[in-house]
């Protein structure tokens, strides 16, 4: 067989060599996997800050618009206000002009 042409030395040797390989690529495919643990841990807390700050975005624009709702709603009942007034005024002068 071709074992038989090893000596038992050569055996444990070449043994060793394939060990230590594995080891080694072992060791470098763990070192990846922890990089590429950060890099996903730093691309979810940056997805979770974008949202974040997409949320608080939205509901400042989403007050600012109730705010903005709310004055042209004091403008316009200021203005009914205004014209009811005028109205009342003219129509009143009409009336004591055909009197």
């Amino acid at each position: 067989s071709m074992m038989s042409k090893f000596s038992w030395p050569e055996l444990c040797s070449i043994l060793q060599e394939n060990v230590d390989a594995f080891i080694s690529d072992l060791n470098k495919a763990n070192e990846k996997e922890s990089y590429l643990e950060h890099i996903c841990r730093n691309k979810e807390e940056t997805i979770q800050q974008l949202q974040q700050s997409q949320e608080t975005t939205f509901n400042k624009l989403t007050e600012q618009m109730k705010e903005r709702e709310a004055t042209w709603q004091k403008q316009k009942n200021e203005m009914e206000q205004h014209y009811s007034e005028l109205l009342g005024e003219v129509h009143s002068r009409a009336q004591s002009c055909h009197l």
